[in-house]
């Protein structure tokens, strides 16, 4: 790394599903982990000492480091940021850094529900606020490559902003500046790109109760279509490359849909994205306007009846 990195050394609260693949991406660039503070009866405890992490308790964490990341649930991370202020205060007084310190301290959080805002107890003590939120998932046991290429969502303290552009140089990814008042929007964004497909493969797994007599072999026989959606998605917008009936303008094909669906509840659901696609589909040039007020009508047709 050059000469203009200023992370040297860090410690983390949590050694979590992120948390773990960020300290070994850091460490892997030569910033030393000088601990994780976990609870005694923590599952992450000997993995950390695994990983050759030094473990403490909260209140023994040092926290003479460049960067303090708080790898901890949303909730937490206030009640956490206070608890370490009042330690500062009381314990080990933080040496006062002032914004324009050419050697910054930075306290972070992956929160993308979050912006600075639950790190403020921590600004009285010299620290720098930064929330750096991965636009990814993160299953058990990934490792560092998983933020490679990957986009950031950042919302930071100005002078926490170089700090920022170091851990994403570090580990490999974009950033994106999102301000405190657009953090809900973006949070949003997130949630409706990831948090629903495991409901839409989960309704369709049903879908085929019939045919197959596992749920778990339905979702392998759907993987690849799913997995063949995403990879359009990375070639085109998603109008281009939405498929199926409602882009073949084929109204009985979703007429039989309509009678398979012994749950109102599903059902509505069901027309609720069709009307949906039925505008992304119109938007993009997929369907013609009268086209697409045909379809409204059809499925205004069903949803009143359902009321």
């Amino acid at each position: 790394m050059g000469n203009e990195n200023v992370i040297k050394t860090c410690s983390c609260i949590g050694y979590g599903a992120v948390g773990r693949p960020f300290l070994h991406g850091l460490r892997q660039t030569g910033v030393m982990v000088k601990g994780v503070a976990l609870r005694n009866k923590s599952p992450h405890r000997e993995i950390a000492l695994a990983d050759a992490i030094p473990v403490f308790p909260l209140h023994a964490l040092p926290l003479a480091v460049d960067l303090l990341i708080l790898a901890v649930p949303d909730d937490q991370i206030e009640k956490i940021a206070t608890i370490l202020a009042h330690r500062a205060n009381n314990h080990h007084p933080a040496p006062q850094i002032g914004l324009n310190s050419m050697n910054p301290r930075v306290a972070m959080h992956f929160s993308g529900r979050f912006g600075i805002v639950p790190l403020t107890p921590l600004t009285e003590k010299g620290w720098l606020r930064l929330a750096w939120h991965p636009i990814q998932t993160f299953p058990k046991d990934v490792d560092s490559r998983r933020f490679q290429g990957i986009v950031v969502g950042v919302t930071a303290d100005e002078d926490a902003q170089p700090m920022a552009s170091e851990l994403a140089q570090r580990l490999g990814t974009t950033t994106w500046q999102v301000r405190e008042k657009d953090r809900a929007h973006y949070h949003l964004a997130a949630v409706l790109a990831s948090n629903f497909l495991p409901v839409l493969c989960s309704l369709a797994a049903s879908r085929l109760a019939s045919v197959v007599k596992e749920s778990g072999e339905a979702i392998r026989g759907l993987l690849p279509l799913v997995e063949g959606m995403i990879e359009n998605l990375k070639l085109l917008t998603p109008a281009e490359a939405m498929t199926g009936p409602v882009v073949r303008n084929d109204l009985e094909a979703v007429r039989q849909h309509l009678q398979g669906w012994e749950n109102i509840q599903d059902r509505v659901l069901y027309l609720k994205l069709l009307e949906a696609a039925v505008d992304l589909a119109q938007q993009g040039g997929r369907l013609q306007a009268e086209q697409a007020a045909s379809w409204k009508r059809f499925l205004q047709l069903y949803l009143d009846d359902i009321k």
